[in-house]
């Protein structure tokens, strides 16, 4: 009963392990792509030329 638990684990570990999605890498010096926590949904800081006037 133990020997079968043993590679049943084993067997799942492995496929779960060969199904993996490489991480993209970016650089703590970059600024990656996307929305932030104080840009716009482009990720890319906005101006508004007439201000709260245009609401």
């Amino acid at each position: 009963m133990r020997t079968k638990t043993v590679l049943a684990l084993s067997l799942m570990l492995l496929l779960v392990a060969c199904n993996g999605t490489p991480a993209q890498y970016h650089s703590d010096r970059e600024i990656p792509d996307g929305p932030g926590l104080l840009s716009g949904p482009d990720g890319a800081f906005g101006h508004d030329p007439d201000g709260l006037k245009g609401r």
